[in-house]
């Protein structure tokens, strides 16, 4: 009985964490995507900045890095197992699990259901055409990366 008790809470924390998962992938797409943005613009976009530092600018990205660690917090406070006795749910905790749950689910259904504007290219995901497209790779162009027409 003990066994069923962990895998229960195992099962739970898994799928909490792949919804996680899930919207950091959200995030990271939507920064990629406004980097490609940036790119098209007439200032293009700098070549090798700092990837923490790009992080520590995102809005998007600093959300998830305070929702991470604090969503399994309270995961952790919310269930227990004891063993043989059963698995126990604490009310409170619950509730902001359950809260933190909803802000998890509305910042992914924004965030995969926002439509940016501006140029994207076609061949956006698929590198060697990407790679094509670009017309200026920074060492030439001041250390910005340009693709597109730039009238």
């Amino acid at each position: 009985l003990a066994a069923v008790n962990i895998f229960f809470l195992a099962g739970m924390q898994v799928l909490y964490a792949l919804a996680l998962h899930s919207t950091e992938q959200l995030v990271n797409f939507s920064r990629d995507e406004a980097a490609w943005r940036r790119a098209a613009s007439t200032k293009g976009a700098v070549v090798g900045g700092g990837s923490l530092f790009k992080v520590f600018t995102s809005w998007e990205a600093l959300l998830l890095l305070a929702m991470k660690p604090l969503s399994h917090w309270i995961f952790g406070l919310t269930i227990s197992t004891f063993g043989e006795y059963g698995v126990e749910f604490s009310v409170y905790a619950f509730l902001g699990l359950t809260a933190m749950a909803i802000v998890l689910a509305m910042f992914g259904t924004f965030l995969a259901y926002r439509r940016p504007k501006g140029p994207q290219p076609a061949l956006y995901g698929h590198l060697r055409g990407l790679r094509q497209l670009v017309d200026e790779w920074g060492k030439g162009a001041g250390g910005r990366i340009y693709w597109g027409d730039k009238g």
